[in-house]
């Protein structure tokens, strides 16, 4: 069973056009699986007033593809919480409308998640073994964002065999002491991001192990977005469309495939540059740093991959030739 189509089914709920915002490439870790650009740390801060004028623009663009659509902004970096402007953006947006979520390791302090979790819709913490000092202070943080949003924990599986149980018995801990809260064993991707990374592969071990760890998802205590996402399989089979089921099922490969992506969502790198995609079809068409010049896309695009390896990207209207 194989999918053939992905699309939105209005009756299960509203429509979002997604930005994927890498706000910088600086970060608090340095992960031996973690692409280079994503933490090189030579990005400028970015000018919060020429931000706020490229979301001006964005909003014009969303209107004309995906009118019925409410904008879903995912911040991830480098580390995006580092940004000393990054609140007050948040708050200009949230004030718009938009509905706002981070990708974060989690570094910044206990009171800075206190005072500023209740501002996103969703907030996904990603637990890095080598990164993270204290289990309990983690814990804590983890804790807070849940009392206040929809929050969930990725578990980096490192490959490094010491840190790759470090990261299991973590889960298992978070799993009894946060019930409410989402946890997705995460395997690490080789060469995400389209770029070389020099990290080992698991041992014979760790994948006879990874199939057999849970994911969980988040408890509905809190209300947030709700997509209407869905597949079509060849057998004729529809449901709700999991990106990162059709990712572990190896269902990722949309070679030739009609897709929408820059008409359902964009990438903004840590430089500004504008995609389509994380995956880069077609090149960049502006700079949110200039954005009276941005080409925006108005048309689908054939996919020339054979992998697709953002859940972001994944998630875009597109069907098989």
């Amino acid at each position: 069973m194989k999918p053939i189509k992905i699309y939105k089914d209005e009756a299960l709920g509203p429509s979002y056009f997604v930005v994927d915002w890498m706000l910088h490439d600086r970060c608090t870790y340095d992960c031996s699986y973690c692409p280079p650009g994503n933490k090189r740390g030579t990005d400028s801060w970015l000018k919060l007033d020429v931000v706020t004028k490229f979301c001006e623009q964005l909003e014009k663009h969303v209107a004309q593809v995906a009118p019925n659509s409410k904008i879903h902004c995912w911040f991830t970096g480098g580390e995006p919480t580092v940004w000393k402007d990054f609140s007050k953006l948040v708050d200009i947006l949230s004030a718009r409308g938009w509905y706002l979520s981070v990708n974060s390791n989690g570094s910044r302090s206990v009171r800075w998640w206190e005072e500023n979790a209740k501002k996103f819709n969703i907030i996904t913490l990603s637990y890095h073994t080598e990164g993270v000092e204290d289990d309990d202070a983690f814990l804590e943080k983890v804790a807070i964002c849940e009392r206040h949003t929809k929050t969930g924990v990725n578990v980096m599986l490192n490959p490094n065999d010491i840190w790759f149980r470090k990261a299991i018995r973590f889960g298992q801990r978070l799993e009894v002491s946060i019930p409410e809260v989402g946890i997705v064993y995460r395997k690490i991707q080789h060469n995400f991001g389209l770029q070389e990374i020099n990290v080992k592969e698991y041992d014979q071990s760790h994948l006879e192990k990874i199939p057999t760890l849970t994911n969980r998802s988040p408890s509905n205590r809190h209300d947030s977005t709700h997509d209407n996402w869905t597949v079509k399989f060849d057998d004729g089979t529809i449901t709700r469309c999991n990106g990162e089921e059709i990712t572990r099922n190896n269902h990722a490969n949309f070679w030739g495939w009609k897709c929408k992506v820059g008409l359902d969502s964009v990438f903004v790198d840590s430089a500004g540059r504008l995609s389509r995609g994380t995956c880069r079809v077609e090149g960049t068409f502006g700079n949110i740093l200039d954005p009276d010049n941005i080409q925006w896309p108005t048309t689908a695009v054939k996919c020339p991959y054979t992998w697709c390896g953002c859940i972001t990207d994944i998630l875009n209207e597109k069907e098989a030739p």
